[in-house]
């Protein structure tokens, strides 16, 4: 039986117990893929006999890291016209994402909504 894995890159990083080497060129590739504008995920895969007893919980399992996939989720063309209409009419325009800090910054760019600070789930924990 196989065992499919994918999620945010880091969580896959750390269930397939990447080195720190690993991870550091993991999440640089990520980085890269973000700043595109892609929604990155991590894929793992690990193999069970059919018969074998299955683990509680995903961590145990013996994941191989497969690697990243890249999806790009491109604005509806009339988003960056309403951003600035809003803008022009003096509303404040953000936005909230559950997408990596660099994913959101490149969208954001695309609407045209100016950089600003990023906060992510854990700074506002």
């Amino acid at each position: 039986m196989i065992v499919a894995a994918k999620g945010a890159a880091e969580a896959i990083a750390e269930l397939c117990h990447l080195s720190d080497e690993d991870r550091a060129r993991e999440r640089s590739a990520a980085d890269e893929m973000a700043r595109e504008g892609m929604r990155v995920l991590g894929m793992a895969k690990a193999s069970v006999p059919v018969d074998s007893a299955r683990p509680d919980t995903p961590r145990g399992f013996q994941f191989e890291y497969l690697g990243l996939i890249g999806i790009a989720d491109l604005l509806r063309p009339a988003v960056p016209e309403a951003v600035k209409e809003c803008q022009t009419a003096g509303i404040r325009v953000v936005m909230i994402t559950g997408d990596y800090p660099q994913t959101a910054c490149a969208i954001a760019f695309s609407a045209n909504l100016k950089a600003g600070d990023v906060v992510t789930g854990s700074d506002l924990e």
